[in-house]
């Protein structure tokens, strides 16, 4: 009988210890006083580890060298095996590379399972989230087309009223005479007076216009006294203010004032060189 050395039962036996023993690579290669990268070729069978190796593995697994390469058991040349035990060795050991491998593929596949189910999760999350964003847009266009369709009935009222407006306006200025410094000073003295006196309320209801009052008489002949006596109110343009009305009696001043007119007075006015001053 003869006796083969089974690398790749070596091999099994050094991966089923570390196994069975949950020791990394790393410490086993420390205990057997290797390098890392020297037990990976052993584990691999690329390598053929010499004696003193062999003996330092039967020591820390507890077990002889013929049972690290399984040359234990007598391998005969008869007919009958149809494989030797070495043969047989390195077929089990492929045989569980080959069950590492697709364990290894199996736990890709179980990750890749998982990957894509947490991408098929955000998708659908990501769909609803469009989905409500469509519906919030939808809302909004909805709403602005509400406010187009008000903004534009509201421009039709608006429209409307200026309109109204515009014609309340015509009318009203056909209706009412336009009263201005300027077309009263085209009557004579008497219809000016009588018109600002007459129509007191109604021009001083405008801004322009103010209530003056007249205050007493002036004598422009033979000496006489004014007295301080409220005899009507007139309406003037609203720069007279702080001024009032006196009526000129006499006419010796015919040329600047007519007798019977009304002069206009001014309290606050500082007199200048040519004014004529009226003392009281």
């Amino acid at each position: 009988m003869a006796k083969e050395i089974g690398l790749h039962r070596l091999a099994t036996t050094l991966k089923d210890f570390r196994k069975d023993n949950k020791i990394s690579q790393e410490d086993f290669a420390k205990q057997l006083e290797i390098a890392r990268s020297t037990l990976s070729y052993y584990e691999r069978a690329k390598s053929e580890p010499p004696i003193y190796t062999l003996v330092k593995m039967s020591e820390v697994m507890n077990c002889s060298i013929d049972e690290l390469l399984g040359t234990t058991k007598a391998i005969t040349n008869s007919d009958e095996e149809k494989f030797s035990y070495n043969e047989l060795t390195e077929k089990i050991y492929y045989l569980n590379e080959l069950i590492d491998r697709n364990r290894k593929n199996y736990e890709d596949l179980i990750m890749s399972k998982k990957r894509t189910e947490r991408m098929i999760d955000e998708l659908l999350m990501s769909k609803k989230r469009t989905e409500r964003m469509f519906t919030e847009l939808t809302r909004v266009l909805n709403r602005s087309e509400s406010d187009i369709k008000t903004f534009q009935k509201l421009s039709k009222e608006f429209a409307s009223l200026l309109d109204k407006n515009k014609s309340i306006e015509n009318e009203y200025s056909k209706s009412i005479k336009e009263v201005n410094e300027d077309n009263i000073f085209n009557y004579s003295i008497t219809e000016k007076e009588d018109f600002l006196s007459s129509n007191l309320k109604d021009l001083i209801s405008n801004l322009n216009f103010i209530p003056i009052d007249v205050v007493g008489e002036v004598s422009c002949g033979t000496p006489s006294y004014a007295f301080n006596e409220i005899s009507k109110s007139i309406a003037l343009p609203s720069n007279y203010k702080d001024c009032f009305a006196l009526r000129v009696k006499g006419n010796s001043m015919n040329k600047l004032f007519k007798d019977n007119e009304l002069i206009i007075c001014c309290r606050n006015k500082t007199p200048i060189d040519g004014d004529i001053v009226k003392l009281i």
